[in-house]
């Protein structure tokens, strides 16, 4: 799926900042990034059961 192989990158750096409790606003950032890419890989799971 598009975009899937770029969260585990990012899930990554925020479980690293949040170990050491520090750069919140990236983290948020870096939640929101996630937020997007799972959000498109919902729309192309849904455009995919409907073509089939």
């Amino acid at each position: 799926m598009l975009g899937i192989s770029v969260l585990n990158l990012i899930l990554e750096e925020m479980e690293r900042l949040g170990a050491v409790a520090t750069g919140i606003e990236r983290i948020a950032k870096l939640n929101r990034r996630v937020h997007t890419v799972f959000i498109r890989a919902m729309e192309e799971v849904r455009a995919a059961v409907n073509i089939a």
